[in-house]
């Protein structure tokens, strides 16, 4: 079992999230660690952007039909996001169903049974018309997950100071420019925040 434990915490639909994706998942950092290292992905969906949602939904149902292909399926989600889809220009006039169904075909692309993951992105059939479909009860566990954590933004990462010395932040030069770049957008003034009068 991994001794330390390396969590990151992302939205699927985040430019900040996917330099952090492809600086540890795609990059050579994983190769670079030890099989004492566990990385484990959170799911942080964003209520502003609500395609989000359906977006986490599929691959937490990839996690359940295709356990073996959630890191080539999120690959493929970010790959996407790089080219547009799923922002919300894309996605302002689609319905649900629609963006289900870009995700169904990006799922078949990296040889995912289509109908299994169809069938837990459908909606539930005859229990009072609000339950929403098998992965709704996952999105509420993954939201009250991250916010017990205290995490209230994307491309957060959490991990053991010991892990930290050991590879030294200085390794991670994609994910400190990207906390770099998250830095020149925040607002000026007393620690951060803003008065809101």
């Amino acid at each position: 079992a991994a001794s330390i434990r390396l969590e990151l915490f992302l939205d699927l639909i985040c430019p900040f999230s996917r330099k952090m994706w492809a600086a540890v998942v795609e990059g050579e950092l994983t190769s670079k660690l030890s099989d004492s290292v566990c990385i484990v992905v959170n799911q942080v969906p964003q209520p502003w952007h609500p395609q989000g949602t359906y977006v986490h939904e599929a691959a937490l149902a990839v996690k359940q039909v295709a356990p073996d292909k959630y890191t080539s399926y999120v690959t493929s989600i970010y790959k996407a996001f790089d080219t547009g889809k799923f922002k919300d220009v894309d996605t302002w006039d689609k319905s649900r169903s629609a963006i289900y169904e870009e995700l169904l075909d990006l799922a078949a692309a990296c040889a995912i049974d289509r109908a299994a993951l169809k069938a837990k992105l459908d909606m539930k059939a005859g229990e009072g018309g609000n339950v929403g479909n098998e992965m709704t009860q996952h999105i509420k566990w993954a939201v009250k997950y991250h916010r017990t954590r205290g995490v209230r933004k994307q491309a957060t990462r959490t991990w053991c100071p010991v892990l930290a010395r050991v590879l030294r932040w200085r390794a991670f030069p994609v994910v400190r420019r990207c906390h770099a770049d998250r830095a020149s957008q925040r607002p000026r003034g007393r620690g951060g925040l803003q008065r809101l009068d």
